[in-house]
């Protein structure tokens, strides 16, 4: 029997880790669940169809309970992959795909990007050309060896990253006339919704196809940063953006999706260029319905959600009501109950009543704070009380500059008025953790005094 070469082994997929602070990054970060080759198998319709539960064994089967060693106490078996992490569905045969690269190729397909779809053929040119590359997410990866084994894309995770780094420099460079200016501009806005519509086909695909397709539409450039001009993203994208948002399911893996296609599409609606307004403005009503609806959410995901709704800059009363739901509710992670109140302050136009609230909640999530730390100090605090701090400050000078005009509680240097009590009152609680010395043990980090607990308000006894 021939031994498989080393590249034909796992290298499958991998799951997410994400960068929790406050302002989201535009593109976040992907990391693999190392697994065999052969959990990122091909659908195939040639497959036999699964037995029913209640099917009875053959004569050939192994019948009885399957024993062995029982595990060591405490220990639990790995969970069952999900269905999102084992099957990919490819868009076209292996064939169909020689075939339109071949077409595209004989139509000289990057003259016709440069010009755009003017006539049904060239548009023709285009539709195939998106075709065939999304196509290849789903399609085998590249062999270096005739005899080596068949695999799908998302187990050779460098020829994945390889062929998505490709197509979005092609996206940016090569659509629309040499130079760039308006014309290209006008080109890519005509182009890029053929591209979008096909990369939306993934969204109920393997789940790290997903989230190739959601770093792309949030990366497609309408212009590039010029001096005194700044970069505009394919706004139009967040249609799709919010399609991946909505149809990705409620587990951990899947949630990490929902994180990901939140912050691009609020990433997109904040910098690009042709937003729909309407698309926008559902977006951050789900995103803040869906952050009040669940505080069983882990903390980065509603971190993510509270961070995505801000960024929107939408006057809309419930949006601030629905983040301060998750500023109150004592039963949610601290990370959350921060990151919404960070949120809150950078909405434009929050409604009296979430204003005036809002120093008090801003009180009491400190308070709860600092005796959960002086009861168990841990590193998660320095970043949550950090957090509380840009409650009532701007994160840095550059945010600074960008909240002014808008309306927001956070304007300027200043802390707003009727914040600067509690703020007063926080502030040390904020300055004595982050103070610590992070290259030591939380074990050995001293606690919050006695003095500045009685100062904030906090009932020790």
């Amino acid at each position: 029997m021939r031994r498989p070469s080393p590249r034909s082994r796992s290298l499958v997929c991998r799951s997410l880790v994400w960068k929790r602070r406050f302002a989201l990054a535009p593109a976040l970060a992907l990391a693999c669940f190392a697994a065999p080759a052969a959990f990122a198998r091909q659908a195939d319709p040639a497959d036999p169809p699964a037995a029913p539960d209640n099917a009875s064994p053959d004569a050939s089967s192994d019948e009885g309970p399957k024993t062995g060693p029982p595990l060591p106490r405490g220990l639990q078996p790995p969970p069952t992959k999900p269905d999102s992490f084992i099957t990919v569905t490819p868009l076209l045969t292996e064939q169909k795909l020689k075939d339109l690269r071949f077409d595209v190729n004989q139509a000289r397909y990057r003259d016709v990007l440069e010009d755009g779809p003017t006539d049904a053929n060239r548009r023709t040119v285009i539709e195939n050309w998106a075709k065939w590359r999304v196509a290849q997410m789903t399609g085998p990866a590249p062999t270096p060896d005739a005899d080596d084994e068949p695999r799908p894309m998302v187990a050779d995770r460098f020829a994945l990253k390889k062929l998505v780094d490709d197509l979005i420099r092609e996206a940016n460079r090569n659509v629309g006339p040499v130079g760039g200016g308006r014309a290209a501009e006008d080109v890519k806005l005509k182009v890029f919704p053929i591209l979008a519509a096909e990369l939306a086909r993934l969204k109920d695909n393997h789940l790290v196809l997903r989230t190739q397709a959601i770093k792309i539409l949030a990366e497609l450039e309408i212009n590039s940063a010029r001096p005194g001009q700044p970069f505009k993203r394919f706004g139009p994208g967040i249609a799709q953006l919010l399609e991946f948002y909505r149809t990705a399911g409620e587990s951990q893996p899947e949630l990490a999706v929902k994180y990901q296609a939140a912050g691009a599409l609020a990433f997109v609606a904040e910098n690009g260029r042709d937003v729909p307004g309407k698309v926008q403005f559902d977006a951050a009503n789900l995103f803040a319905a869906d952050l009040a609806a669940h505080p069983e959410y882990p903390g980065w995901m509603q971190g993510g959600l509270a961070s995505a709704v801000a960024r929107m800059n939408l006057r809309e009363p419930t949006l601030a009501r629905n983040l301060l739901t998750a500023v109150t509710d004592e039963s949610r992670p601290y990370e959350a109950r921060t990151r919404a109140a960070a949120a809150i302050v950078r909405l434009p136009g929050v409604p009296g009543d979430v204003r005036d609230a809002l120093p008090g909640a801003l009180e009491d999530l400190g308070r709860s704070m600092a005796l959960s730390y002086n009861a168990r100090p841990a590193a998660e605090y320095v970043e949550n009380f950090r957090t509380l701090e840009f409650a009532f400050k701007p994160i840095a000078p550059s945010e600074r500059n960008r909240l002014q005009g808008r309306g927001a509680i956070l304007e300027g240097d200043s802390v707003a008025a009727g914040f600067q009590a509690a703020y007063g009152r926080l502030h040390p609680l904020v300055k004595h953790v982050a103070n610590q010395n992070l290259a030591a043990s939380p074990a050995k980090w001293t606690p919050i005094p006695d003095a500045l607990l009685t100062n904030a308000g906090v009932d020790a006894s």
